[in-house]
């Protein structure tokens, strides 16, 4: 998924949250699931991502690290969508975001 998408990196985690914190951090949802998430990209390309970490800022867009780089790269996912095992259909990231539970 390297290079696919809008990212933020940095050197360190530390940087990294330096980084995204231009726009205002102001939500994260974290959740580790086995088998996985299964998330796609608006060109329908489907993962399964055992771990999800996924940071809201305050400009509304959504950013998430997408391989196992350390957390020093994420990747706007803003119009990726979810996979909810509750309603059993394909939420966009947004929706996602802001329910209370899986």
């Amino acid at each position: 998924m390297k290079n696919k998408y809008e990212q933020i990196s940095g050197e360190t985690f530390v940087d990294l949250i330096n980084n995204l914190g231009v726009s205002p951090l102001v939500g994260e949802k974290t959740f580790n699931i086995q088998p996985g998430f299964e998330v796609r990209d608006a060109l329908g390309t489907t993962y399964t991502l055992p771990y999800w970490d996924v940071i809201r800022r305050a400009d509304d867009t959504y950013w998430s690290p997408l391989d196992d780089e350390a957390r020093k790269t994420v990747y706007n996912v803003t119009d990726f969508q979810v996979f909810s095992k509750s309603t059993n259909e394909w939420l966009p990231m947004v929706a996602w975001f802001e329910l209370a539970e899986m």
